[in-house]
């Protein structure tokens, strides 16, 4: 894509840029390339090594690769580094999820989170048992004037941590058709 070959050119002109490999690191795991995301994650850390969202990234992606107990370990320096960050609470949720820490889970998800800022909290609850809690909070963003891009996606999620894959798929295609056509389901 556009975005690849753009991050491989800035790369190539600023090697020691943070940012650039903490940029395209995420965009890797979002392709599902983790392999080649952990490796511009780790040197992101060189040039910057405490850094709570790089660590909370990395700890996803590992997550994703099945090295569940170097996820855990990450998430919670993650936590140790910036514990009311809300990216870290957001990914730190979903790796507690992932490596059985459904305490932590919880806990993180009791924070407060801002009117329309997407969250992995619905999701969570569900997947915690707290079905009503997770509707309930996107019935919240349905309301919101102007609602945010993202509902149907966190509808989605709901829908797939209840087991309910035709509901899932359904709001995923509502979410498709509501940002104009940016990605396909």
């Amino acid at each position: 894509t556009k975005f690849l070959a753009e991050s491989e050119r800035s790369i190539a002109l600023e090697p020691d840029n943070f940012d650039v490999h903490f940029l395209y690191g995420r965009q890797l795991v979002h392709m599902g390339r983790i392999a080649d995301a952990l490796q511009h994650f780790a040197r992101a850390k060189e040039l910057e090594p405490v850094s709570p969202l790089l660590t909370a990234w990395t700890s996803y992606a590992l997550m994703l690769s099945g090295q569940t107990d170097s996820a855990w370990k990450g998430i919670e320096q993650a936590m140790s580094l910036d514990s009311t960050f809300l990216p870290v609470i957001n990914i730190g949720s979903t790796v507690a999820l992932a490596t059985g820490h459904d305490d932590v889970a919880r806990r993180l998800m009791a924070v407060a989170l801002p009117v329309g800022f997407m969250s992995t909290k619905p999701y969570v609850m569900a997947r915690l048992g707290d079905t009503t809690t997770a509707m309930q909070l996107v019935s919240a963003m349905e309301s919101n004037n102007p609602r945010p891009w993202f509902t149907d996606a966190q509808r989605a999620t709901v829908r797939l941590a209840i087991g309910d894959s035709a509901g899932a798929l359904t709001a995923l295609e509502q979410s498709a058709r509501s940002i104009g056509g940016l990605w396909e389901v």
